[in-house]
């Protein structure tokens, strides 16, 4: 209801001190004064937020976020709106991200999560994070093989060993689209993998797309289609 709106938003305006914000179902964009408690939260670090956060919300925080999450979709770039974060973000998390926005550069993010995010797009995100050591992504193509993708693995192969960039990377959970689509260039230490078809039938895939050499750890799960897959940080 407006009451309780109001009431959040009141609430906020007295938690100075805030560190870590979960904001959802509730659209406070559509509610000025929400614009004007924003600036204040400035020892916010964490926030997760969906449909609460619009472009304008985002671009008025001035604190040092470290982590940050968007549940849902945007109609807006993150990366652009996010972009006085650049310096500070560790972690990130986006829902089907929207990315048009070049030259940004996110140096400290270590662990980046992508939901519904479309494989011919990963040569686009490598440059934005070159640093990333963990990646948990979904693609909803877990029905892809390796020659699905062929030009954009030829981009992310190129970036990776022109650029060197994403070879910090250590950590990948996704499902087969995103394994195929991002076409590393180095060896894992930890894999985990869903699959839509048995782990027997997947492996000389598997070895071909991938350099085990330093694997440590691996999984490979068994899902009956795309729409089964979830992946959670362990």
């Amino acid at each position: 209801s407006i009451q309780v709106v109001i009431q959040l938003i009141n609430i906020l305006s007295k938690a100075i001190n805030l560190r870590s914000l979960t904001l959802l179902d509730y659209t406070l964009y559509k509610y000025p004064t929400f614009y004007d408690v924003i600036p204040h939260l400035k020892k916010l670090r964490f926030l997760k937020t969906g449909d609460s956060m619009s472009y304008q919300a985002l671009t008025s925080l001035r604190s040092p976020l470290v982590q940050i999450s968007l549940t849902t979709g945007m109609d807006f770039d993150p990366i652009e709106a996010l972009a006085h974060f650049s310096d500070t973000l560790q972690e990130v998390s986006l829902v089907n991200p929207q990315i048009s926005c070049a030259g940004v550069i996110y140096p400290h993010v270590v662990l980046l999560v992508l939901t519904r995010y479309n494989p011919p797009l990963l040569s686009t995100l490598i440059p934005i994070f070159p640093n990333a050591q963990e990646l948990i992504m979904t693609t909803g193509h877990a029905e892809d093989t390796e020659d699905t993708y062929k030009q954009c693995k030829e981009r992310n192969v190129k970036y990776q060993k022109e650029r060197r960039q994403w070879s910090p990377l250590v950590s990948l959970r996704t499902d087969s689209g995103g394994l195929f689509g991002l076409a590393l260039q180095h060896s894992l230490t930890s894999l985990s993998l869903l699959s839509p078809i048995h782990a027997d039938e997947y492996l000389d895939l598997l070895e071909e797309s991938l350099k085990p050499l330093h694997l440590v750890y691996l999984a490979i799960t068994y899902v009956p289609g795309p729409d089964s897959i979830q992946l959670h940080r362990a």
